[in-house]
């Protein structure tokens, strides 16, 4: 700006501050009044995050008996010379797997404390399958960054994830910074137990004693916690003569018998066990067991006879006249064994006359 004042032709000419201002920031020299830079400036300590920076003062110039207001304002041009920084260098987060596709999830905000093209202008995560990045921009003009879920998660298959976020800046040439975020993939009772066998036969002798151990069945649940805590039981509606005979640990699977069998009664039992976790919205499975009772020699043969003629039951009576071959009575065994342990042999003691 040309004031039209040359000290040369007014050696009184001065210029002065109208208004006390900071003297480390700008000089002026008074004969002439140059204005020079009086330390380094540091545009950030001066205007923060403002968009514009201006040092304002006024100056008042005397020359020729006549004294001039001159309003100065000096713009403070930004360098990149601050790089993005988060407060935290590591941030840990917990998700249950069962959170929704697109649900979002705040990330830290980065600092910079440059402005315009040398603030942050993106952010960048390593590459995951189940995550992405969006920036949104606050009204204040600062960007902040939230985790996008893009991918179901399924604790069972992957419980941890390490992403490195990183802030860039739009300087030439650009600087950023980085954070990492520790995911923790909580879990949710979305599985149920499984069965190490869809079905189980086993054979029990009917001499067993109460508290034999008839079978035992294992289910596992890939839930954690009490979601995969598995406890056993009969199915709803069991029948009773099941229950009667057998009992089951609800911790440990085990069948045992809890009353005597009799294979002349009963050669089967045919009923399912169920496997549920403690968790809520259990979904049971269940696993169908079969116990073949298995037949001893517990039974002793039984002998009938039916004489032709008789006055008492069991005693047949023959006349000393009867034809030789004549009929007398008619004998019947019976066992109530099965198999070899039911199979009789019949023969009689030897006399003169049979």
């Amino acid at each position: 700006m040309d004031l039209k004042m040359d000290p040369a032709e007014d050696p009184d000419t001065s210029f002065k501050f109208m208004q006390k201002t900071n003297p480390s920031v700008i000089h002026m020299r008074q004969i002439d009044g140059l204005l020079t830079v009086g330390e380094t400036i540091d545009r950030e300590l001066l205007c923060h995050r403002s968009p514009q920076c201006l040092v304002t003062f006024d100056v008042v110039a005397f020359s020729k008996g006549k004294f001039q207001l001159i309003h100065v304002e000096i713009e403070i041009k930004d360098i990149n010379d601050h790089a993005p920084w988060f407060a935290r260098n590591e941030t840990h987060m917990e998700i249950s797997e069962d959170a929704p596709l697109r649900a979002r999830f705040p990330l830290d905000i980065a600092v910079d404390r440059d402005v315009g093209d040398n603030y942050i202008q993106s952010y960048q995560i390593t590459h995951t399958n189940h995550f992405a990045v969006e920036v949104s921009t606050q009204e204040d003009g600062s960007k902040y960054a939230e985790l996008v879920m893009i991918k179901t998660l399924d604790r069972e298959t992957e419980e941890f994830y390490t992403i490195e976020v990183t802030a860039t800046d739009g300087g030439a040439p650009p600087k950023s910074g980085s954070t990492t975020v520790y995911i923790r993939v909580l879990d949710f009772n979305d599985n149920s137990p499984t069965f190490e066998h869809n079905s189980l036969k086993v054979e029990l002798n009917e001499d067993s004693p109460v508290g034999t151990r008839v079978l035992k069945v294992h289910a596992f649940d890939s839930d954690a916690g009490i979601n995969g805590e598995v406890v056993y039981g009969f199915v709803e509606g069991c029948p009773s003569d099941v229950t009667r005979v057998f009992q089951i640990d609800f911790i440990s699977g085990e069948v045992t018998l809890k009353d005597a069998v009799d294979y002349e009664k009963k050669k089967s039992y045919d009923f399912h066990i169920q496997a549920s976790d403690l968790g809520t919205n259990s979904v049971s499975s269940t696993c169908r067991a079969i116990v073949d009772i298995v037949d001893v020699n517990d039974n002793a043969p039984e002998i009938n006879i039916k004489p032709m003629t008789s006055t008492s039951d069991g005693v047949a009576f023959i006349t000393e006249a009867a034809a030789v071959e004549s009929f007398v009575a008619l004998v019947s065994t019976s066992d109530s064994d099965s198999g070899p342990n039911g199979y009789v042999r019949t023969m009689s003691a030897r006399t003169r006359a049979f």
